[in-house]
């Protein structure tokens, strides 16, 4: 078990930080961080590959959530692998 907090710009939901608990959240970290740097929204990093089953797919409901808060429409299917 373990907790992850993502913070975002409240206008335009764009990723400007995370802290995280829990086990394996050095991967989850990796993708933030890369997103952070890359300046990305929460919608484009939903719009990228999630694969099936990583932890990384539980950030899903937090960028999810993001998009929603702003007023921003997540894309219509989550980053998953075609196929998948």
């Amino acid at each position: 078990m373990g907790c992850v907090t993502i913070h975002a710009d409240a206008n335009d939901s764009k990723l400007l930080g995370a802290t995280m608990v829990g086990p394996a959240v050095e991967h989850s970290a990796h993708l933030l961080a890369l997103a952070i740097q890359n300046g990305m929204t929460a919608a484009e990093l939903l719009a990228m590959p999630f694969y099936h089953p990583t932890y990384e797919e539980g950030l899903q409901k937090a960028l999810r959530d993001i998009c929603r808060a702003v007023g921003s429409t997540p894309p219509d299917r989550d980053g998953f692998m075609p196929g998948a």
